[in-house]
């Protein structure tokens, strides 16, 4: 039996985990993410339920080391989102500051990162009660971030690669998550979900 019931807030804290630096509690989670979304959302994409079983199976150490080669190492590869829907812009710093601003009045604090990041988005996500501004938010800055950044791994240039064994192979695993997100976002019955969720 599941822990978990069919929760936006726990779709979007799981994927923000898998997206997020890897630690222990992505490991010792990944066997009941995999459960969690094939149940509810009936999520069979073979690159997400390999992406959960490698997690489960590979060294924390050697998870570091792919995640940091992979989005740290490559600009085109990063989760800032207002980066990849406005470059380095002004309008990517207005982005930062109405983060910023929206965050601090929902007493949402974030630590070191960049406040466009889409780990720290979906985090917000999870801890915000207004399901209108979550659902903006959604659909003005995730979306079109994840479109972009989905598009840049689709015709990524190999000379600019960073150099990582198995790199198509953790692309693939990282692009199936985005894609689940982003189908998300699609889906007229997440946002009612949602929306019978709100606080």
């Amino acid at each position: 039996m599941l822990e978990y019931k069919k929760d936006f807030r726990y779709a979007f804290d799981s994927i923000s985990n898998m997206l997020d630096y890897p630690n222990s509690l992505l490991k010792n989670s990944a066997k009941t993410y995999k459960e969690y979304f094939q149940t509810h959302y009936e999520i069979n994409d073979k690159n997400f339920l390999k992406y959960l079983d490698f997690i489960e199976t590979t060294p924390i150490e050697k998870l570091e080391e792919i995640y940091t080669g992979f989005f740290d190492l490559n600009p085109f590869n990063c989760l800032y989102m207002g980066y990849h829907i406005f470059g380095e812009s002004y309008y990517r710093s207005k982005l930062l500051v109405d983060l910023k601003t929206t965050y601090k009045s929902q007493s949402f604090e974030i630590n070191k990162e960049l406040p466009d990041h889409l780990v720290v988005i979906l985090k917000f996500l999870v801890a915000n009660s207004d399901i209108n501004l979550g659902l903006e938010i959604l659909s003005d800055i995730i979306k079109p971030g994840i479109e972009k950044l989905l598009e840049n791994l689709n015709t990524e240039n190999n000379d600019e690669l960073p150099v990582i064994s198995s790199y198509s192979f953790h692309k693939k695993m990282y692009s199936s998550v985005l894609i689940v997100l982003l189908n998300f976002l699609k889906d007229k019955t997440f946002t009612e979900l949602m929306l019978s969720q709100e606080e």
